[in-house]
């Protein structure tokens, strides 16, 4: 990670609906003040204006900083330049990770996507921080994807070496532990917290649950 942070346990991703909540800045400063470290905060609405973003992260760096989350910005390397975000996560039309690190400095997190356990090598070998691998089980916000399952999990985090992967993609609760055991650092979740009726109750579950498989 950055020179300010550990690799938190729990990421936590958004989406164009989830930005658009009434609830939402409400919610996830309280995601932040109860995750703390624990917790890397994804502001991530790839349908969603610059501006959007912008005012999202604009808000919520002050709040991430007081609680010692890691708070990202998904694509918009811009966004991360301007704003003192912890740094970036990268998908495949995003800038690439050395063009990225170069415009952001050595001390930023850039996190990338990958899709197969070739993905993960490569991402890591140019110098990505973290490599985000999915989907890992079935998830309504992919239908079309095949799984990747744990075995993916498990290769990729030997050929991905001492950069560590953080598994996405369907994961609830009950699953987080033995995806880290299968050799993820850490587990990224959208639906599992934010189609909670309490997203702060559902973080805790998650949050307890890999402290229990650590």
């Amino acid at each position: 990670m950055s020179r300010r942070h550990a690799l938190p346990s729990l990421h936590v991703v958004t989406d164009d609906e989830i930005l658009e909540r009434d609830d939402f800045r409400d919610l996830a400063v309280g995601l932040l003040r109860r995750g703390g470290p624990s917790v890397a905060f994804h502001v991530r609405g790839p349908s969603g204006s610059g501006r959007t973003i912008y005012e999202h992260v604009e808000a919520l760096v002050a709040p991430a900083r007081d609680a010692g989350s890691v708070l990202l910005v998904n694509d918009r390397v811009d966004v991360a330049m301007v704003l003192p975000a912890d740094g970036v996560h990268l998908g495949a039309r995003s800038l690439a990770v050395a063009d990225a690190r170069a415009l952001l400095g050595e001390g930023a997190v850039v996190g990338a996507s990958a899709h197969s356990v070739a993905d993960a090598v490569r991402l890591s070998a140019e110098g990505a921080t973290f490599v985000l691998l999915g989907t890992i089980f079935p998830t309504s916000s992919h239908p079309g994807r095949p799984p990747l399952g744990l075995d993916v999990v498990r290769v990729a985090a030997v050929g991905a070496g001492s950069v560590p992967v953080v598994a996405i993609g369907g994961i609830c609760p009950d699953a987080a532990a033995e995806v880290v055991a299968a050799g993820a650092r850490a587990v990224a979740v959208r639906s599992g917290v934010w189609d909670d009726a309490d997203p702060i109750a559902a973080l805790d579950r998650y949050l307890g649950a890999l402290t229990d498989g650590a």
